[in-house]
């Protein structure tokens, strides 16, 4: 799926589990919000870790939440009205 879906996995609070493809995988790796995959067994490997690993599961969903608040409209609104102001 696109970087839009993830937002929204990451939105729910959510681990995620992503092909490896464009923005996807910048986005996991920086964050660390979830797992990615190469190959067509990735996803059931990605997805029986997460089940099994408590912690692991925990970091990624918390990690995914705090990514996506930095995506939140509200908030980079308020920032880019800022440099609006800030120039003019």
């Amino acid at each position: 799926k696109c970087a839009f879906k993830l937002l929204q996995y990451a939105s729910a609070g959510l681990p995620i589990v992503s092909s490896n493809v464009g923005y996807n995988g910048i986005l996991i790796k920086e964050y660390e919000s979830g797992m990615l995959v190469n190959k067509g067994s990735d996803w059931a490997n990605n997805i029986a870790k997460l089940r099994s690993d408590v912690i692991t599961r925990k970091k990624y969903a918390k990690n995914a939440l705090s990514m996506s608040k930095n995506f939140d409209i509200h908030i980079n609104y308020k920032k880019m009205k800022k440099i609006i102001k800030d120039v003019l």
